[in-house]
């Protein structure tokens, strides 16, 4: 009896053996899927924690609110021209947008996607993906608000009814507005050398062109006195033609006899990329001030 009572004990010591391994086993494999899960929840907290728009090169992500910047308007006025980034590389950033090219040769606007070179003689070709560009500005547009502003009133009165109408006067902006401007006063710098003179002496040569009845769309950006030295305090404004012949940096315009609509994208976040090489590195930016980029901005002849 003995005997046989070990018998009978053995299988049921036996089956508890093989349940506890099994029990082992399905432990072991939940603890892995947890891991699994926690490192997958940590991937897609990081990837949704990641900014959307990085910086030159390769971004590939549209990010809606952002604006992302080459160098600043202080290095601009001080006569850093050089080129930091390829047309190629920040139409990734934006399909909207102003600045400048290389030796600051013309006008930069970007408008659905394309970059146009409003250049000094007159002329405005589509730029190649290879030019270089010391300053832009760059945005996919997305309008916030629409509104109307008064009709055949200058710049300077139609700048103050948009600020009216923006949502606060501390954040940033992109403008855009379509009319037939029956006289818009506009203009573009000739490619200069080495050395560069400051933006201010180099304007100097500007050409000023006095464009009548032309339908076109203006492009823009607002940014708030904060931005002092970064960007352009105020309204920096740039046209082209809806034929895509005319265009520049705007001084002054006579508005539409009939209300201007004005379509406004708020800006919540700004990425500046800093050249790392060049006349940047040594540029006394100290030199740059509000008030001489505003008197180049604005100025005309």
């Amino acid at each position: 009896m003995p005997g046989d009572q070990r018998l009978m004990d053995e299988p049921r010591t036996g089956s508890s053996g093989n349940g506890g391994r099994v029990a082992s086993h399905i432990i072991v494999i939940a603890a892995a899927l947890i891991v699994i899960l926690v490192i997958a929840g940590g991937v897609i907290v990081n990837d949704a924690m990641k900014p959307q728009v990085k910086g030159l090169p390769n971004a590939t992500t549209q990010y809606d609110d952002g604006v992302f910047q080459v160098s600043t308007i202080d290095a601009l006025s001080s006569g850093v021209y050089d080129g930091a980034a390829t047309i190629g590389e920040i139409q990734q950033q934006g399909d909207f947008g102003i600045g400048t090219f290389e030796s600051l040769d013309g006008e930069l606007i970007a408008l659905d996607g394309t970059v146009y070179q409003a250049r000094s003689d007159g002329s405005v070709r589509i730029a190649d993906s290879s030019m270089r560009v010391p300053f832009a500005e760059m945005k996919f547009f997305r309008q916030d608000l629409a509104f109307d502003t008064p009709g055949g009133k200058n710049m300077s009165v139609t700048e103050n009814d948009i600020t009216r109408q923006l949502p606060s006067r501390n954040l940033a902006y992109a403008i855009k507005a379509r009319a037939t401007f029956p006289d818009i006063t506009v203009r573009a710098i000739p490619k200069q050398e080495k050395p560069y003179p400051p933006l201010a002496t180099a304007a100097g040569e500007e050409a000023i062109y006095h464009l009548k009845n032309s339908t076109g769309t203006i492009v823009g950006f607002y940014f708030p006195a904060s931005f002092s030295g970064v960007n352009v305090q105020g309204y920096h404004l740039h046209f082209i033609s809806d034929d895509r012949t005319k265009g520049g940096h705007v001084l002054d315009f006579a508005g539409p006899d009939s209300n201007m609509t004005v379509y406004v994208d708020k800006v919540s976040e700004i990425t500046v990329s800093l050249p790392t090489s060049g006349d940047y590195l040594s540029a006394d930016l100290s030199k740059g001030s509000s008030a001489g980029i505003a008197s180049v901005e604005t100025k005309s002849n």
